[in-house]
């Protein structure tokens, strides 16, 4: 799996601020806008203003944060304060994705944020909220009334994200997808992830996904244990390396009947333990095992 453009993001079709004198498509409340800038003349922070300049604010409901030149290194601090600082001007914003790069135009791991915690505070009516890449976080005990979709993907998750989330507290958050990477260069995904499952600030979430993880194993058997997990819907730990150990550890621990889907897609299971999870299970989502679950070269689907 390759990091692609949005084509719809928060129920609108997706559509690229132009450049300085080319036509605009159409009105502000019929697109979810993205602002990027490729070799243009103009930065970020240029375009991204001139765009406040050029739309109807109060009609914007979906914004995305496209390439700044992230492939020479830089992060989106400049892109997050512009957007922080204009919450005056964006007052229906609903939902914001920081970092909708394709792979041909930067790699997953080279695309690099900061302290995220402006967004969601400039924001109190942000519905949905994702972020793509690198060394992002967010501040402990942030408060949100209103989120209901958190999304990061990444290949070098941070422990500071998942405490801060775990930390934080979203009375209306149902729904977290975490893609965490390679464990020796980021978070370390059980202790964290464990901090997560024990967390009181979660009281609506009914979705949880914590891929591309090459820990899956030690998340399976936190979630087997943990109080958290008896009030989800649907669990997707694809992308990662599952094996029949990780597969036992869910099987052997509370009951997953209650459970609308189980997503395990690129797993490393053998035959007899994909047979003994869709039998125990009203609804799974497999895949064939890449490799022969035999060897032990397992790996993560987005490693770069």
């Amino acid at each position: 799996m390759t990091a692609n453009h949005f084509q719809a993001f928060g129920g609108l079709p997706v559509e690229d601020v132009p450049g300085a004198g080319e036509p605009w498509p159409g009105t502000a409340e019929l697109y979810a806008w993205r602002v990027r800038v490729l070799h243009d003349d103009e930065t970020w922070s240029e375009r991204f203003a001139r765009f406040l300049d050029e739309v109807d604010g109060g009609a914007v409901r979906a914004l995305l944060v496209g390439d700044w030149n992230a492939e020479y290194g830089d992060d989106s601090r400049e892109a997050v304060a512009a957007i922080a600082a204009a919450a005056d001007r964006l007052p229906n914003l609903a939902a914001l994705f920081v970092g909708d790069i394709a792979y041909e135009e930067c790699e997953l791991s080279m695309i690099e944020h900061d302290d995220l915690t402006a967004l969601p505070t400039a924001y109190p009516r942000l519905e949905e909220l994702g972020v793509r890449g690198s060394w992002a976080w967010f501040a402990p005990y942030l408060r949100h009334t209103g989120l209901r979709t958190l999304t990061v993907e990444g290949c070098g998750l941070l422990d500071e994200m998942v405490r801060g989330i775990a930390a934080g507290d979203f009375p209306a958050l149902t729904r977290v997808e975490l893609w965490f990477g390679d464990h020796e260069h980021a978070v370390d995904a059980v202790t964290e992830v464990t901090e997560l499952l024990r967390s009181h600030g979660l009281p609506a979430l009914t979705h949880l996904g914590l891929r591309n993880c090459d820990r899956t194993d030690a998340l399976a058997a936190a979630l087997a244990v943990e109080p958290l997990t008896a009030q989800l819907r649907t669990i997707d730990l694809s992308m990662g390396t599952l094996s029949d150990a990780g597969a036992e550890a869910l099987l052997s621990g509370q009951p997953l009947g209650h459970l609308e889907s189980l997503d395990l897609t690129h797993h490393f299971l053998s035959t007899t333990m994909i047979k003994r999870v869709e039998a125990a299970l009203p609804v799974g989502k497999l895949a064939k095992a890449e490799v022969d679950p035999k060897f032990e070269a397992r790996f993560i689907e987005v490693r770069e």
